[in-house]
C-alpha cells in the first residue's frame, strides 16, 4: 500500500507546482503589462542563436557556433564581423574544416562569406580557397566572387588567377568568369585587356567572360564593342562568334532603334543572324508594326525569312485580323513563308475562324497552310479537321491529310470513324483505302 500513499504526495505535490506556476505567469504577465520589452529583447527571448551572435564581441567572436550562422540575420553577422579582427574572422573560417556538408552548413556557409566579403573580399576569398572540404569550398568560393562589389573584382581575379591549383579543377575557370563578369559591369575595356592576356589554356574556358564584356561593353558603346568583338573573331580566339550575338543584345538595352538597323545591314554575319528572333521579339513587343517595317530591310535572305515567320506567329498570338493584313499586303513570296506560322497560331486561338481565312487563301501555299494547321491544331474535333483537309486542292496530299486523321481517329473511337468514311462524297476508291486503315487487324497501306 505503500506505492499508493507515495503516489498521492507526488500528486498533491504536482498540483501545488501547478498552482505555484499559474501565479507566477500571472505576475510574469502584469509585469509584463507594466514594463513592456523593447522590440530587440522579444526578439532575444524568441531566438537564443539570434541573441547570441549580438552578444559575441571582442574575443568572444572566436566562440561562434558557425553551424548556428544560417538561422541568423545576414545584418546581425555583418555587425559581429565588422568589430571583429581579420584573425578572429579567419579563425571563425577555419570552423568550417569541422563541419559536414548539408543544407544547413551550406546555408552558414553562403551567410558568413557574402557577410565577410562586403568587408574584405580579399581576406574571405583566400580563406575560402583553404577550406578542405570541396562542397564547403566550392560554396564559400562561390559566394565570394558573386558577393564582392565590381570595384574590388579587378584585385580578386588577379588573386584568384594567381591559385589555380587551390581551386577546384574547372571550378577554377567559372570563378575567374564571374569575377571578370563582374569587373566588365564598371570598366569593360580593361577587363577585356585583361581577358585578352590570359594564357590559351585558361582563355579557352573562359567564353562566358567574353560574352559579359561584350554584353557590358555594348550598353556603354556599342561601337567599341563591336570592333573588340571584330578583333576577337579575326584571331580566331574560342567562342568568338557567340561574343557578337550578347554585344548586340548589350546594344538593344541601349539603342533597340540603332542596333536593330546594325544587324539588318549585318543579317549574314554568324553572331548577328543568331540576335534575328530575338529583335524580332522586342520589336513587336514596342509594335508589330515597327517589326514589319524593319524586316524587309534585312540584308540576308535566310534571316529575312527567319524573322518574317518570327513575326508572323508573334503577331497572329495578339492580334490575328491585324496579322492577316499585314500579311494582305506581303509579295507573293513572303506569304509562302509567313502563311504556316500564322495559320497554325491562329487556330490554336480559334480554329473555326482561322480555318475559314485558310479557305479564301489562293496560291500554291494554300496547301501547306492547311497541313500545317491539321498538323499542329489539338483542340479541333476530328471532323472538324477532316472538313478543312478535304478542301486541300492536290489530290495526293488531300488523301494522304485526310488518311493521317483518320488513323488516329480509328484508334480512339473506331466506329465513328468508319461510320464519316462511308458517309462521305470521297470516291469509292479512296474509301476502301480509309476503311482498311481505319480497321486494326488489317495491314496498313505501303
Amino acid at each position: 500500500m505503500k506505492w499508493r500513499l507515495f503516489t498521492a504526495i507526488n500528486a498533491g505535490i504536482a498540483l501545488i507546482t501547478l498552482a505555484l506556476v499559474a501565479v507566477d505567469l500571472r505576475a510574469n504577465k502584469k509585469r509584463r503589462a507594466q514594463s513592456p520589452m523593447t522590440e530587440s529583447e522579444r526578439d532575444r527571448a524568441g531566438d537564443p542563436r539570434r541573441a547570441s551572435l549580438r552578444d559575441y564581441e571582442g574575443d568572444d567572436i572566436t566562440r561562434m557556433r558557425v553551424d548556428q550562422i544560417g538561422s541568423a540575420p545576414p545584418s546581425e553577422l555583418y555587425q559581429v564581423l565588422l568589430r571583429a579582427t581579420p584573425e578572429q574572422r579567419a579563425a571563425l573560417a577555419q570552423k568550417f574544416d569541422d563541419l559536414h556538408y548539408n543544407a544547413p552548413t551550406h546555408s552558414a556557409t553562403c551567410i558568413f562569406f557574402q557577410a565577410w566579403a562586403e568587408l574584405d573580399g580579399r581576406s574571405a576569398l583566400q580563406s575560402a580557397l583553404e577550406i578542405r572540404d570541396p562542397k564547403i569550398k566550392f560554396a564559400a568560393i562561390n559566394t565570394v566572387v558573386n558577393s564582392i562589389s565590381p570595384y574590388d573584382s579587378p584585385e580578386l581575379a588577379e588573386h584568384l588567377l594567381a591559385k589555380p591549383d587551390e581551386v577546384l579543377g574547372r571550378a577554377h575557370g567559372v570563378f575567374l568568369s564571374a569575377l571578370i563578369a563582374r569587373w566588365a559591369e564598371t570598366d569593360a575595356p580593361t577587363a577585356a585587356k585583361f581577358l585578352e592576356g590570359l594564357k590559351s589554356d585558361v582563355k579557352g574556358a573562359l567564353v562566358s567572360a567574353g560574352q559579359e564584356v561584350a554584353f557590358s561593353w555594348a550598353t556603354v558603346d556599342p561601337t567599341a564593342a563591336i570592333a573588340w568583338v571584330n578583333q576577337q573573331q579575326g584571331l580566331h580566339v574560342e567562342g568568338a562568334d557567340t561574343f557578337l550575338t550578347a554585344a548586340v543584345k548589350g546594344w538593344f538595352e541601349a539603342d533597340l532603334e540603332a542596333a536593330s538597323a546594325y544587324i539588318a545591314s549585318h543579317a549574314d554575319q554568324p553572331g548577328v543572324s543568331a540576335s534575328i528572333a530575338d529583335v524580332t521579339v522586342l520589336l513587336v513587343v514596342e509594335s508589330p508594326d515597327k517589326a514589319a517595317k524593319w524586316v524587309p530591310t534585312i540584308s540576308s535572305p535566310e534571316a529575312r525569312e527567319k524573322a518574317t515567320r518570327k513575326l508572323a506567329v508573334l503577331w497572329a498570338d495578339r492580334d490575328p485580323q491585324s496579322a492577316v493584313r499585314w500579311f494582305d499586303h506581303l509579295s507573293q513570296e513572303d506569304q509562302s513563308v509567313a502563311v504556316g506560322g500564322l495559320a497554325a497560331t491562329w487556330a490554336e486561338l480559334d480554329f473555326a475562324q482561322a480555318s475559314k481565312w485558310i479557305g479564301g487563301l489562293k496560291g500554291d501555299f494554300r496547301d501547306h497552310a492547311i497541313q500545317v494547321v491539321i498538323a499542329n491544331v489539338k483542340d479541333a474535333s476530328p471532323s472538324a479537321t477532316l472538313d478543312l483537309a478535304k478542301s486541300i486542292e492536290s489530290s495526293e496530299q488531300r488523301i494522304d491529310v485526310i488518311e493521317g486523321i483518320i488513323v488516329q481517329w480509328a484508334h480512339k473511337d473506331p466506329g465513328a470513324a468508319r461510320a464519316w468514311i462511308t458517309g462521305s462524297s470521297l470516291s469509292e476508291t479512296d474509301k476502301t483505302r480509309l476503311l482498311a486503315s481505319s480497321d486494326p487487324s488489317q495491314p496498313s497501306n505501303p
